[in-house]
C-alpha cells in the first residue's frame, strides 16, 4: 500500500524545474585616459596628448604637469600621480644617442 501511495504521489506531483539563473548583465565598457611620464633634462613631464590634433584641453592635466615639473624624483612623481588616480601600466627604457637612458612610464586612469 505504501508503494502504491508513493507512486500515485509522484505521478500526480507537478513537474519540477531547475532554478534558472537570470541572464548576465552586459558589462559596461571601461574607458581610460592615458598619459606618459618622462624626464627631459632634469625635469619630469607628462605627455597627455597636448601636442596632438585636436589637443587635449584639461586644466587638471596642466596642473598635474606643473606639479610634476617641480619634483626631483621619479618615485615622488609616481606617488603624486598615484594619489591623483593614475595607475601604472608599463614602462619602457631607451638607450642610445637620442634618448640616452630615458625611461617612459605609461599611466592610465578610469574616466567617469
Amino acid at each position: 500500500m505504501k508503494h502504491l501511495l508513493l507512486a500515485a504521489g509522484l505521478l500526480l506531483a507537478p513537474g519540477a524545474r531547475a532554478q534558472s539563473t537570470p541572464p548576465p548583465l552586459a558589462a559596461q565598457p571601461v574607458h581610460y585616459q592615458y598619459c606618459l611620464l618622462y624626464k627631459a633634462g632634469n625635469t619630469w613631464h607628462l605627455d597627455y596628448g597636448q601636442d596632438a590634433r585636436p589637443a587635449v584641453v584639461n586644466a587638471g592635466l596642466r596642473d598635474d604637469n606643473d606639479a610634476i615639473m617641480k619634483l626631483k624624483s621619479e618615485v615622488a612623481a609616481l606617488n603624486y600621480l598615484d594619489g591623483r588616480g593614475w595607475e601604472y601600466v608599463n614602462s619602457t627604457s631607451y638607450s642610445g644617442s637620442t634618448y640616452s637612458g630615458r625611461t617612459d612610464y605609461l599611466l592610465r586612469r578610469r574616466l567617469p
